[in-house]
This record gives structure tokens, C-alpha cells and sequence, in this order.
């Protein structure tokens, strides 16, 4: 019998009781033409996740079910047909890594699930240990039952998985999506809650600072879009990332550039048309600022003239602040990142203090 034990976690009582929390009032919810499901048969399902075939405690099933919720959450899986695919052993990988000595691959959840009741293994069927003689094929492989194929096998037969209906159509509303997601982390790795949601949130963030440097090449618009769907997290972590990254951790009023060993910088990543006015993170609508010269920025104290030079608000007798009028600011080095100076107008007109 297989001893897949990797930790020793007990299951959090607050799962349950917090799922039970967020659906209370809703004892089922309709499920287009499959019918019925109440929470409590979800909640079973989660329950599950954490059990391999020999019954012991596996916390690569549950880190499997959040590498899913993860694809769906990008897009990448829109079909109820899960593959063992390049992408989902990577973020698998990214996840397990969070248990120290861990050597489990993804095919050890991906053949454990099958036996919970909502993930069901297809073009996979158990034979004699005496015919595990596994190549290339167009025919559904097959292997002992005591033993999980492995990645190279799944993916040579063909193999996919295909979650029980309702549950598919639970995980694809985003609300019970992320619901489900959060369950299953207070339920099995509590412990883990803010090292998952910052892994989450680093992948994610990278993609969009990329995204945003990219998105220079287009004409600036003062306001963005309000129904942007990037979560507010990983936006505000991706613009940070990328305006750090363009001004090299550098205040541009006072060019500051100190680094703490862990990383963290002076400076901040510093929107010049507040987001909450322009939803917009084009990061020509951005600049680094220290903390000092982020807060005189933001309340009129200082502006930047389209000239890239510092201007001081007349109601300003500080020297610390006075002694900075006419300066030229520090800039990205491509022309193309640098501050629109239509964002620049706009600060002038209605943040600058006259």
C-alpha cells in the first residue's frame, strides 16, 4: 500500500464553517440542466480532495484542485476536459513546492481523484501489472491498479479528466469559484493561506507589469476602462512592478534610490490621474515617488510640467519642497514610458494648489 503522507495538517474546522457561512440561504442553487446541488454535497467533495487510495492524508489532491481553479481563473481551461498539460504541472509544481521535501508529481493526484465521486479519469483504465508495457498509442493505456501512471504515460494515452457536472458549473461562476478556492485553502493549508495567495498574486502581477510596458506603444488615453477585470491585488502589484521596473526603484522628484537587503523599496509606484478617477494603469499615467514626495504630489503640493520640471504650488514656503522648483525630474530611459503630458495638464489643473 502506497504511504503518500507529505504533512501532517488537520482539517480546519473554519472551511466548513465559513462555506456554510457564505452560501447560508442558499440550500441549492440551480444548475442550468443538471438539476440540483446543495452545499453540503460540495462540501463532501471538498472533503475528498485531501484522501488517496490507500486513505492517507495527501495535500497534493487539494493543491491540484487550486492549479484548476488557477487555469480556469486564466482562461486556460474553458472545456470540462482537465489534460495533464505543461501548464498545469507548472502551476502544480509552484504549489507543492510550498511543502518542504516534497516529491510529489502530478500524476499522483491526477489518478487519487478519481476515486472521490467528482473527478472522473478518462482514456485511463486499470489492467494486470503484467501488461505495464506503456507506449505511444492511439488505443485508452492502462496500468495496475495499485500503481499511478506516470506523466509521460497519462499524456501518451490521452488521458483527461472530467469533473461531476454540477460541480464543473459551480467552479465556472467566478463568485463560487473563488469561494471554492478559499475553502479549500482554510480547510487544508490554513498555515499556507498568505505564501498561496502571494503565489497567486507574483504570477499574475508579472503577466500584467508586462502587459502594461507593452501597452506603450499605444496612444494614451486620459481614462481607462472602469470594467477592468484584473483583481484589485494583482493591479495594483503588476503597475507597482512595472513602474519600478522603468524608473529602476528611483524617486523622479528627488531621485532617492534606497533598497532594504529583503527587497522593499523608498519608493512608490505613484498614479498621476488618481485610478479611481481614470481607471487607468497605463504606466504613462504613473511615476515613482518616494513616500514624501508621493503624499506632496498627491495633495497639490508639487507638480511636473509637461517640460518634465518640477513646479511648486504657491501656497508652499517649505524649503525642503520650494528648493525642488525647475527641477528636471528623472525619467525612463525609452521616451516611450515616460509621463503623457496630457496626465500631466490634467494634475495641473485639478490636483496642483494655486
Amino acid at each position: 500500500m502506497r504511504a503518500l503522507c507529505l504533512l501532517a495538517v488537520p482539517v480546519s474546522a473554519a472551511g466548513w464553517n465559513g462555506f456554510a457561512r457564505d452560501l447560508r440561504g442558499l440550500s441549492f442553487i440551480q444548475m442550468e440542466s443538471h438539476g440540483k446541488m446543495d452545499h453540503s454535497t460540495l462540501q463532501d467533495y471538498i472533503r475528498k480532495m485531501n484522501r488517496s487510495q490507500s486513505n492517507d492524508y495527501a495535500p497534493h489532491n487539494p493543491f491540484l484542485m487550486l492549479a484548476v481553479i488557477e487555469l480556469m481563473e486564466q482562461g486556460v481551461i474553458s472545456d470540462n476536459r482537465i489534460l495533464p498539460s505543461d501548464d498545469l504541472i507548472a502551476i502544480f509544481k509552484k504549489y507543492i513546492s510550498l511543502i518542504p521535501g516534497s516529491n510529489s508529481t502530478i500524476h499522483d493526484p491526477f489518478y487519487d481523484l478519481k476515486d472521490q465521486g467528482f473527478w472522473d479519469l478518462k482514456n485511463w483504465l486499470p489492467i494486470s501489472g503484467s501488461q505495464m508495457n506503456l507506449f505511444p498509442s492511439e488505443e485508452p493505456m492502462a496500468l495496475a491498479i495499485d500503481l499511478p501512471p506516470s506523466v509521460r504515460q497519462l499524456q501518451n494515452a490521452g488521458a483527461y479528466a472530467v469533473l461531476n457536472d454540477a460541480l464543473w458549473l459551480f467552479l465556472k461562476a467566478p463568485v463560487y469559484r473563488e469561494l471554492i478556492r478559499q475553502t479549500i485553502i482554510e480547510t487544508y493549508f490554513p498555515e499556507l493561506r498568505q505564501r498561496i495567495e502571494d503565489l497567486a498574486v507574483e504570477e499574475s502581477a508579472e503577466e500584467y507589469s508586462k502587459t502594461l510596458i507593452s501597452g506603450a506603444e499605444k496612444r494614451f488615453s486620459l481614462y481607462g476602462k472602469p470594467e477592468l477585470k484584473v483583481k484589485p491585488p494583482v493591479r495594483s502589484a503588476g503597475f507597482r512592478r512595472a513602474i519600478m521596473r522603468i524608473y529602476e526603484y528611483t524617486c523622479a522628484i528627488c531621485e532617492l534610490n534606497i533598497r532594504a537587503p529583503s527587497g522593499e523599496s523608498v519608493t512608490d509606484a505613484a498614479h498621476i490621474i488618481p485610478f479611481s478617477v481614470s481607471h487607468n494603469d497605463d504606466i504613462r499615467n504613473g511615476m515613482s515617488l518616494c513616500k514624501m514626495h508621493h503624499w506632496a504630489f498627491d495633495t497639490g503640493l508639487i507638480s511636473v510640467n509637461e517640460a518634465y520640471r518640477v513646479i511648486v504650488s504657491p501656497s508652499v514656503t517649505e524649503s525642503m519642497l520650494t528648493g525642488l522648483c525647475n527641477k528636471e525630474i528623472y525619467l525612463p530611459k525609452e521616451p516611450k514610458l515616460r509621463p503623457a503630458t496630457k496626465a500631466l495638464a490634467w494634475h495641473q489643473e485639478q490636483v496642483m494648489r494655486r
